[in-house]
């Protein structure tokens, strides 16, 4: 292997994960591992060793914009550079703009109830990927914006960070930087954290345009790995999950030659 991508996913209600690591060639999952910490790295660097495979040939990881696998990346993968996706940005972004949605909410009974219409956006979508509006959300986003409230501010730093990844690699730099030089002078403290970490993590989000790799294939692993066990009505031991994992998302003829 030479390329991966990490991601965890929730193996029962509460904060209880398997972290799953993909070749991105192959687009199968290699190795899943309990927990979403820096240790499920340590745990894929020793299991490719233990089948021939060598932990400095790997050149790229797509990993989420937390510490975690950050940290795992750089001390078990030295010579990886690190990829942060469009997927796990605009993610962040949304929470942020949630977030600014809920300080409106408790002074405008109008946006109460409107979480969705808020988050979902088609402007640098397509409609495949969303759905067409509705004329009810139509008129409500109308309305909101009419207000001038906070939430149509955030919602317009989210919608240009998205405009980001339809730039090439240097002109997506210049456009990062009047970015956030722009989210710098609004008073809304959770786009300023946003800001903040988008730009700490800068290198790696315009790696993934220059790139273009991303971890799309494993959110939709994701879903399949969710959709089995809400069929299953979940599993009794994360073995079991875990094996499921192997047998929806696995290369599990190649590895059952090893």
């Amino acid at each position: 292997m030479r390329q991966i991508a990490a991601d965890e996913t929730s193996a029962r209600r509460g904060h209880d994960y398997i972290s799953l690591f993909i070749d991105m060639v192959s687009r199968k999952v290699v190795y899943v591992a309990d927990g979403k910490d820096a240790g499920t790295v340590k745990e894929l660097a020793g299991f490719l060793v233990s089948h021939g495979g060598d932990s400095e040939a790997i050149s790229d990881a797509s990993i989420d914009l937390g510490a975690a696998f950050e940290a795992g990346i750089k001390d078990n993968f030295v010579n990886s550079e690190i990829t942060f996706d469009k997927f796990h940005v605009i993610k962040l972004a949304n929470e942020a703009v949630d977030q600014v949605r809920r300080e409106d909410a408790r002074n405008n009974y109008q946006i109460r109830g409107r979480r969705y219409v808020v988050l979902k956006d088609v402007g640098y979508r397509t409609i495949e990927e969303v759905g067409y509006p509705t004329i009810e959300e139509k008129e409500a986003l109308s309305r909101l914006e009419a207000q001038n409230l906070d939430t149509t501010q955030a919602m317009q730093i989210r919608m240009n960070l998205q405009h980001l990844f339809t730039f090439g690699a240097k002109s997506a730099r210049r456009f990062l930087d009047r970015w956030n030089a722009w989210v710098q002078v609004c008073d809304l403290a959770p786009m300023n954290r946003l800001a903040k970490t988008i730009m700490g993590k800068a290198e790696g989000i315009l790696r993934s345009i220059d790139t273009g790799l991303s971890n799309g294939v494993l959110e939709a692993i994701n879903g399949n790995v969710q959709a089995a066990k809400r069929k299953a009505k979940g599993y009794r031991t994360k073995r079991n999950l875990k094996t499921i994992v192997y047998l929806i998302a696995g290369d599990v003829l190649a590895n059952s030659a090893l």
